[in-house]
């Protein structure tokens, strides 16, 4: 983690299969789901959380990623993904974007980053 800081990082996710709510989680160590070949009904479960004021972040290894395909996203259902998420009017934005909707300085000063916490649900 002080590595991170060091190099002046403003996010970085962490896993954990969850919703990032910036309230309450430090911005790095941001929960996020990792998508597959074979998560799908788990990352539209994950869509659904995206509300009051909680963000949800995909971790997006390749579509297709041959190097990792434990880790793959094959591009018929990433452009599933896409379309659901554009259907159902989803803002969709990079990580480094978030700094236009959460304030870096104060989510570091008013939110510790306790290591202890389990990610997971």
């Amino acid at each position: 983690m002080n590595t991170i800081k060091e190099k002046s990082y403003d996010f970085a996710r962490a896993g954990g299969a969850r919703p990032y709510d910036p309230k309450k989680d430090n911005p790095l160590l941001i929960p996020s789901w990792a998508m597959n070949s074979t998560n799908k009904e788990e990352i539209l479960d994950a869509f659904s959380q995206a509300h009051d004021g909680k963000i949800v972040v995909l971790t997006i290894h390749g579509v297709p990623d041959v190097e990792h395909p434990w880790v793959t996203t094959s591009p018929e259902l990433f452009k599933e993904y896409l379309d659901f998420l554009k259907t159902n009017h989803y803002k969709v934005i990079a990580l480094q974007d978030l700094a236009k909707y959460i304030d870096v300085k104060e989510a570091m000063a008013n939110v510790e980053a306790d290591l202890s916490k389990k990610l997971a649900n």
